[in-house]
């Protein structure tokens, strides 16, 4: 497979572009998220930066291998991860500003399954995009996780 390059910086940077966006739009919420009642298994909120800048990476590169595949499928696969980064970029405001947990969950939920749909999407095009997008997944499992035990433990 030839790599082409500006695809494949177009591809990378727009999901870098989302994080940091929202990244300045909450950009005091870990003082909120420090003061949080949470679960054992929480990371310390400076960790939650470096996975989500990894993540973005892995996405961008996963979105190029789709956006450069022959299939027919990929229109439809690049449409949900577009939905994907919205939603993505919807949580952290949700639960960060407005600090409405129940709602942040919910979304917490929907971006699960969208995930784990691309993720099988995706592997249907390319095994190679699927299995790059499996890290998110994970990640997506455990902030759903996260954010119902924050919920619980912050009524």
């Amino acid at each position: 497979m030839q790599i082409k390059w500006k695809p494949l910086a177009c591809s990378i940077t727009i999901p870098l572009v989302f994080g940091l966006l929202v990244g300045w739009l909450t950009k005091d919420s870990m003082d909120i998220y420090e003061q949080l009642n949470k679960p054992a298994m929480a990371l310390p909120g400076y960790a939650f930066s470096a996975v989500w800048l990894i993540l973005f990476v892995l996405m961008g590169v996963s979105s190029y291998i789709i956006y450069v595949s022959p299939s027919p499928e990929r229109v439809k696969a690049m449409r949900l991860y577009e939905i994907n980064l919205l939603l993505i970029f919807m949580w952290p405001i949700i639960f960060f500003t407005f600090q409405s947990y129940f709602l942040a969950f919910v979304i917490a939920i929907i971006i699960w399954g969208v995930a784990f749909t691309m993720v099988s999407m995706f592997t249907q095009i390319s095994r190679l995009a699927g299995w790059i997008l499996l890290p998110f997944f994970i990640w997506v499992t455990y902030a759903a996780y996260l954010n119902l035990q924050i919920l619980m433990l912050n009524r």
